[in-house]
């Protein structure tokens, strides 16, 4: 199975990642910033489901 991703699909995810590490400046814990960054993206799926 292959995936394409479009440069405005993965820019998208590369700006909420960043916007995540800046609003968790101190994370002590690089396991606890995947898994943040994972709620989050997990949350914007839920998102669009629901609106659909």
């Amino acid at each position: 199975m292959s995936y394409i991703l479009l440069p405005p699909f993965t820019e998208g995810v590369n700006r909420k990642i960043k916007q995540i590490i800046r609003t968790s400046y101190g994370v002590r814990n690089y396991h606890n910033l995947v898994i943040r960054i994972k709620l989050q993206q997990m949350t914007i799926k839920k998102r669009k489901n629901q609106a659909k």
